[in-house]
């Protein structure tokens, strides 16, 4: 990291609670210079500014792809959203990637937090028999048993469990 374009930015509560430390560091000119060719930031201080705002508010916070890193992201106006992924280094909270996107990105990822379960059918898996039948079962898995046909029907109730949680 180069001395000169270190900037320490100060974290969301939830953020310095999940990292164990209320700051991290971030070389702006590294960052900058890895979107320098698709022209995604006008200078270090626009990445420096998009930095500040997810960090300090963010709207989602989950895992990211890299083991043991954090993934913040925040819609930043009506067509752009920012990212950013920080990891904790021996203590030290490291910001090592930040990028703007379309808002569509963000809908996406929002999308993705949601985990949808598969239908269960209730079927033992050898004889490809029903487990219970129809007076057995209770709650939405009664509604979804047809017991003329002994077909399952997949529920129009949509179950949904959220896996992490988002910030406002």
């Amino acid at each position: 990291m180069s001395p000169n374009t270190l900037r320490i930015f100060e974290l969301c509560n939830e953020l310095a609670t999940l990292l164990s430390d209320k700051q991290a560091i971030a070389d702006i000119k590294r960052l900058y210079e890895k979107h320098s060719e698709d022209k995604m930031f006008k200078d270090m201080e626009e990445v420096a500014q998009m930095i500040k705002e997810v960090a300090q508010k963010p709207e989602i916070i989950t895992e990211a792809k890299t083991s043991n890193a954090l993934l913040a992201a925040k819609r930043l106006n009506s067509e752009k959203m920012g990212d950013i992924v920080i990891v904790n280094n021996d203590g030290q909270n490291v910001i090592i990637h930040a990028n703007k996107k379309r808002l569509s990105a963000f809908e996406k990822l929002r999308a993705s937090l949601v985990e949808t379960p598969t239908p269960s059918t209730h079927r033992d898996l050898p004889t490809e028999e029903l487990i219970a039948q129809k007076d057995e079962l209770s709650g939405a898995n009664a509604r979804s048993v047809n017991s003329d046909s002994n077909s399952t029907k997949e529920s129009n109730q949509s179950q949904t469990t959220p896996k992490t949680r988002r910030m406002r």
